[in-house]
C-alpha cells in the first residue's frame, strides 16, 4: 500500500488518482481525501483534490470538475517546463551581478586601489547584468532607469 503524502484536507474532499489495470487504458478515480493509504495501482495526482461524495455517487459534474483540474495542472506544468530555459539564464546573469558586487564589497574593505573608471565599468557591468535578468522574466528595468 502506498502512502497518501496529502491529509490536511477536510473530510468530504476527493483526492484524484489514476488507476492502471494491465494493459488497460489508465482511469480517473477518486477517493476520500482523509483514507491514510491507497492501492498500489492508483497512482496520485498530488494536488488534484475536488468536492466529492462517496465512491459510486459521484456527479457526471464532480466527474468533469476532477477532469477540468488534472487539465489545469497539466497546463501550469506544460507551462513551467517551457519557461525552464528563461529561468536558468536569469540566475545567471543574477550570479554574475551578486559576484561583481561582491568583488566590489571586498574592494570596499582593502585600501580602495581601484580607479574611478574601474568602478565604474563594474557597477555598469553588474546593473547591465540585472537588467538582463529582468527581461528573461519579461520585466524591463531598463525603462526605470534615469539618465545621467
Amino acid at each position: 500500500m502506498a502512502k497518501n503524502k496529502a491529509k490536511e484536507c477536510p473530510p468530504g474532499l476527493m483526492q484524484a488518482f489514476l488507476r492502471v489495470n494491465g494493459n488497460e487504458t489508465p482511469q480517473l478515480v477518486l477517493l476520500p481525501k482523509e483514507k491514510d493509504s491507497h492501492p498500489a495501482n492508483l497512482v496520485l495526482l498530488d494536488g488534484v483534490v475536488v468536492d466529492g461524495h462517496p465512491i459510486g455517487e459521484c456527479s457526471e459534474e464532480d466527474a468533469w470538475n476532477a477532469c477540468s483540474k488534472v487539465a489545469e495542472l497539466c497546463r501550469a506544468g506544460q507551462e513551467a517546463l517551457s519557461k525552464v530555459g528563461l529561468r536558468n539564464a536569469f540566475c545567471e546573469h543574477l550570479a554574475y551581478a551578486y559576484s561583481i558586487l561582491c568583488d566590489c564589497a571586498k574592494e570596499c574593505d582593502g585600501d580602495w586601489t581601484m580607479s574611478k573608471e574601474t568602478w565604474e565599468t563594474l557597477i555598469r557591468s553588474a546593473i547591465d547584468r540585472i537588467v538582463s535578468a529582468g527581461k528573461c522574466l519579461d520585466f524591463h528595468l531598463d525603462k526605470y532607469r534615469t539618465e545621467d
